[in-house]
């Protein structure tokens, strides 16, 4: 085949309307990534904090923790990683008793 050859593509309508149809959601599964989105906002949204205010991104971080349990999810994915930024975040301020509250 030369560079000089053209392809022709033909495509079918009916075909077009099967892959439209084919993709519906339901609203729980909205309702569910929405719920992920926030906690996923939110745990940024802290981590972004860590820069300007270790108090004010540890109370971010707790709200993240509190947001993901209150989600159905007693260790979820932002929880876990909420949890290990403020043991970070109480290692730099070198509270260590906040650290076993948060570790427990």
């Amino acid at each position: 085949m030369s560079d000089d050859e053209e392809y022709e593509y033909e495509y079918d309508d009916d075909q077009d309307e099967e892959m439209d149809n084919a993709f519906e959601y339901s609203d729980e599964e909205e309702e569910a990534d929405d719920g992920e989105i926030q906690l996923e906002n939110e745990y940024y949204n802290a981590k972004g904090l860590r820069e300007n205010d270790l108090g004010e991104a540890a109370a971010a971080f707790e709200k993240v923790i509190e947001l993901d349990r209150e989600g159905g999810n007693e260790h979820g994915q932002w929880s876990h990683k909420a949890l290990k930024q403020l043991v970070k975040l109480h290692l730099r301020t070198g509270d260590t008793n906040e650290i076993l509250l948060h570790y427990n």
